[in-house]
């Protein structure tokens, strides 16, 4: 019976810290663009403009780079909450545990980011 308890307090625990990580991750994103966009635009000479034309010559970077990897890390998150532990087997590897998410979120993160660069037209001449 205390077993029964120390996992469903374990769980507990478990989805307070994601749903925590989540939030934190949300505002990291929306608060670093939104701190760069106004840094770089403010009026009174906060930002040269060898800075502001880095920024603008690598806006993916700096706006949509953060997103694919929170785009990565949903996905890894919510296949793992709805199918179980992420398990990788390729060949003669077996990749259990922590091994699992970490490969399948690389994974995904060069995908969608060679997906971005695929269809990526670059900086308007």
């Amino acid at each position: 019976m205390s077993n029964q308890i120390t996992n469903a307090e374990g769980t507990r625990w478990k989805e307070l810290i994601h749903k925590i990580c989540a939030i934190l991750i949300l505002g990291v994103l929306v608060v670093g663009p939104v701190f760069l966009a106004i840094f770089v635009t403010a009026p009174p000479n906060w930002a040269d403009n060898d800075f502001i034309d880095f920024v603008l010559r690598n806006y993916a970077v700096f706006f949509i780079l953060p997103y694919i990897g929170c785009l990565a890390y949903f996905l890894v998150v919510t296949l793992e909450a709805t199918r179980g532990p992420v398990e990788v087997e390729f060949a003669a590897i077996k990749i259990k545990g922590a091994g699992g998410p970490i490969l399948f979120w690389v994974i995904v993160f060069v995908a969608v980011c060679g997906a971005v660069k695929m269809f990526w037209a670059g900086w308007p001449s």
